[in-house]
Formats: structure tokens, sequence, C-alpha cells
């Protein structure tokens, strides 16, 4: 496999260009690496999950606290939104 960003594949197995199938071509928007929902590390929309609570981004940020800090706690930024922890993690979106 190879991956190629903005441009065309330039190296084929044995040099033959005939391998490359262009049925099979994936493209994703830059900067986009074709990972979205595997693996761990995903962050959720703060955006639209502050869109969704009626609040600003920034005031969700402050809320669920620093991410440097490692993990939030989701019943301790609840409780400062005025929420219930199920009705965050209801409205985090992915």
């Amino acid at each position: 496999m190879r991956l190629v960003r903005g441009g065309n594949v330039t190296k084929t197995p044995n040099g033959d260009p005939s391998c490359v199938n262009p049925d099979r071509v994936v493209s994703f928007p830059d900067g986009d690496i074709g990972m979205r929902g595997h693996g761990r590390g995903q962050r959720p929309d703060f955006a639209a999950t502050a869109g969704k609570l009626g609040i600003t981004e920034a005031e969700l940020m402050e809320a669920l606290g620093d991410p440097q800090q490692g993990p939030p706690d989701f019943a301790a930024a609840a409780a400062v939104l005025g929420i219930t922890e199920a009705e965050l993690r209801k409205a985090l979106v992915k």
C-alpha cells in the first residue's frame, strides 16, 4: 500500500503501472487519514457538542478541563454545566 497526498502514485510494485487499479483508489480531504472512528484518541466535535448543549465551545472546554492533565471528569464537568453526566455523555458528538 502506498499513500499519496495531492499527487499521483510514482512508484508501483516492480515498476509495473498496470498493477494500480483505478477503481480502488481512495482519496480523503486534506488532513484526513481515513481513520475516523478507529482506535483510541478520537476527539469529540466540541463545537457540535456545545451547540447541542446550548453553550459556547469555550464554556464546554473550561468545564472539561485541561486535556494535558488527563481525561475529563465528566461528572464534575456536568455539575459545572448544570446538567447530568448522562446528558453530557449523550451530547458528545464524535
